[in-house]
Formats: C-alpha cells, structure tokens, sequence
C-alpha cells in the first residue's frame, strides 16, 4: 500500500511540473489575453 501510494504522489508531482510548463508555454504564446484574463 505505501509503495502504491509514493508511486501516486510522485505520478502527481510529475503532472503538476508538467502542467506548469504547459502554463508557462500558454503565457509566452499568449501574454496579452493572459494579462485581459487577470
């Protein structure tokens, strides 16, 4: 059960470093209707 659970927190830690990326990417792509968004 541990081990499964470590493999989930490291599977989500991986998403969430992709998924900054992926904003940063956006933010770069699109700076003006992120900055009209906030």
């Amino acid at each position: 059960m541990a081990k499964d659970q470590r493999r989930g927190q490291i599977f989500v830690r991986c998403l969430r470093v992709n998924l900054t990326r992926l904003e940063e990417k956006c933010k770069q792509r699109t700076g003006a209707v992120q900055n009209y968004r906030n």
